[in-house]
């Protein structure tokens, strides 16, 4: 049958997706790229990350369609890197489509990366796309944006309106005037995300770039009843909008409560899974546990996509948390703890369905033996895990009828993590078989329940699938420089 594998790149503070759709006999059909940009981390995960791509693209030599959230550089700064890999003979990019403005494509090299990616275009040039557009406006049936085999592609929302304005138009000339000039606001930077919706033998996928509270707004007003049930009813990820920022996401320009709009947009998607894409970065505090919370109801369900083997049925995740959220637990006497002591990063362990590409915080006070969620009333505190552990990784979704999820970890981790334990858990591969890759695979040790296309809503995590299509050339190395991790008992 058609398959799909979706990549949640790790390019540390920055936002990177590719997906390859494949036929029934395995064949390649083509390639999206979501986004490719990284900052704080460009070197050590944002290159590599790039050489993956590159890699995979590097058999077929072409690249279907690239959507462009937006101009930040966390989300396009790699465009360059990618296709340095590439003559303009050897790659051709068949679509491209942006949010925002033309001019704030141009970065400080002076090159605008529109006009580079335009070099690969033999037939198109990038599309901007209008202001205010959604192809659910006026349209509760929309034909797909894009189609590719299996995968069918809508615009859920690009250039957002601010609230309370009639027309989209009016609200993107008050905001940027007659002729769409960029916006000095970064917020309206970031409220310009494309935000995209992707479905696949019945499930979907929602990737929302920088998406703000006002995007979300928007958003919440062309989801209806009939929308949703047609089109958001087995929704498998959701990217966290702006890495997971409290700041922007709880901010609705025209006078909306924030919290109250963020409700309303999880209740429409109500996904089975989070992603994450961030690092630990002061001054943004990405992402965060108090947006998480919003969704926990609902990733929550049945079991996990991915289990650590060392925890379980558990996994870690890392998010930013606050003593003034009060994520206090009880231990396995009911003695209760308020928690966390300071606002920080922490990695913490959870059953549920988040999956951030810093996987574990390896530092004294960031790794913590406690699980969250389930809520404070039933949190427990754990064994304590021992073992090194992957910092940065990526994950990696393969659909066909079922969802599974895969941990892509670079190779000096994985043999830190294989040392440690003394032994290699079943269905990962052995250090000695690597050959000359450099990132390693990890399935899930799950076995599965294996429910057909017609129970999509309700479908759990399946067998590890077969290992996605890794390139010809293997990255090196992504993420943490070594020293950062915790030395070896």
């Amino acid at each position: 049958m058609s398959k799909l594998v979706f990549w949640v790149l790790d390019v540390g503070q920055g936002s990177g997706n590719f997906l390859q759709v494949f036929d029934d006999k395995d064949k390649l059909v083509g390639s999206v790229l979501l986004d490719l940009g990284s900052e704080r981390k460009k070197a050590d995960a944002g290159f590599p990350s790039a050489e993956i791509v590159a890699g995979l693209l590097s058999d077929s030599g072409t690249l279907d369609l690239v959507v462009l959230s937006h101009s930040d550089s966390d989300h396009i700064n790699l465009i360059p890197e990618l296709l340095s890999y590439f003559t303009a003979s050897e790659l051709t990019i068949n679509t491209v489509v942006y949010g925002g403005d033309y001019g704030r494509y141009q970065k400080r090299s002076g090159t605008n990366i529109l006009d580079q990616l335009d070099t690969y275009m033999p037939v198109n040039s990038p599309d901007p796309l209008p202001p205010g557009f959604s192809a659910f406006f006026g349209n509760p049936k929309p034909a797909p944006n894009y189609t590719l085999g299996d995968l069918k592609l809508w615009i859920l929302m690009a250039n957002a309106a601010e609230p309370g304005q009639k027309k989209a138009k009016v609200a993107l000339q008050a905001a940027y005037g007659t002729k769409r000039k960029a916006a000095s606001d970064g917020y309206n930077v970031n409220t310009n995300s494309v935000v995209v919706l992707l479905a696949f033998r019945g499930f979907q996928f929602v990737v929302t770039g920088d998406a703000t509270g006002t995007t979300l707004y928007q958003i919440n007003r062309v989801v209806s009843a009939s929308v949703k049930k047609a089109y958001l009813n087995a929704v498998a990820m959701l990217t966290l909008p702006h890495h997971g920022s409290a700041t922007t996401t709880f901010d609705v320009r025209g006078g909306i409560d924030g919290e109250d709009n963020l409700t309303t947009f999880v209740d429409n998607i109500t996904p089975y899974s989070l992603t994450g894409s961030a690092d630990k970065v002061r001054t943004f505090k990405h992402p965060s546990a108090k947006v998480m919370e919003f969704f926990w109801a609902g990733i929550a369900r049945g079991k996990p996509y991915w289990k650590d083997p060392t925890l379980g049925g558990r996994h870690f995740y890392t998010a930013y948390f606050t003593p003034d959220d009060k994520y206090d637990y009880a231990d396995g006497k009911g003695k209760r703890f308020a928690w966390p002591s300071r606002p920080w990063w922490y990695s913490v362990q959870t059953e549920s369905n988040i999956y951030t590409n810093m996987y574990v915080d390896q530092s004294d006070s960031g790794q913590q033996e406690i699980v969250l969620p389930p809520n404070s009333s039933a949190r427990m505190v754990p064994d304590k895990p021992k073992p090194p552990r992957a910092l940065g990784v990526a994950w990696t979704y393969t659909v066909t009828n079922v969802v599974t999820l895969t941990m892509q970890v670079n190779r000096p981790d994985y043999e830190r993590m294989i040392a440690a334990r003394g032994i290699v858990p079943t269905g990962w591969p052995h250090p000695d078989a690597l050959g000359e890759n450099r990132w390693v695979s990890l399935p899930s040790p799950d076995e599965p329940d294996e429910p057909d296309a017609a129970q999509a809503a309700d479908a759990r995590p399946t067998a590890a699938p077969p290992d996605p299509a890794l390139p010809r050339h293997p990255a090196p190395t992504s993420r943490r420089p070594l020293p950062r991790l915790r030395a070896l008992p």
